[in-house]
């Protein structure tokens, strides 16, 4: 579905959606971690300010989406990896046996092609010619026929 031209634009605006938001998810996160380890600390120095929690880290983020759909995105195309990997090792191997039977058959023609295509091309033009002939003399006999 990624190779389509709607696929593409859909990867693309993704893209550029993942660009757009990603500091924001990041900053937001840092943010979260830092001010974390700010209030942790505050609680080594004086126990009687301490108002944090180690629960705190975990808590729901409301990130934008944009590294969700990239995770997303790379598991789905780690999935079709192997896939596309033991295609390629095929492809390979009959694009090879493909061209060592075409370089074979290019040798001989190489040889015989050139006589054998000026035997045909003058033919075609003997063809030809015979051809416009006939239908010359043709006209010219229904001509006679018609003006007798």
């Amino acid at each position: 579905t990624y190779a389509t031209p709607k696929g593409i634009d859909m990867l693309t605006g993704e893209a550029k959606t993942f660009a757009n938001h990603a500091t924001d998810d990041i900053l937001l996160v840092v943010e979260q971690h830092v001010d974390a380890q700010f209030a942790s600390w505050q609680c080594e120095v004086d126990s009687s300010k301490c108002v944090a929690t180690g629960d705190q880290l975990d808590m729901a983020l409301d990130l934008s989406g944009a590294f969700t759909f990239i995770s997303k995105t790379l598991v789905e195309l780690k999935q079709v990896m192997p896939t596309v990997i033991d295609d390629l090792k095929f492809a390979r191997k009959e694009v090879s046996a493909v061209s060592k039977t075409i370089r074979t058959v290019m040798e001989v023609m190489g040889l015989k092609a050139p006589p054998m295509f000026y035997t045909i091309s003058k033919l075609y033009k003997v063809m030809w010619v015979l051809y416009f002939t006939f239908f010359g003399l043709l006209t010219i006999c229904v001509l006679f026929y018609g003006f007798w």
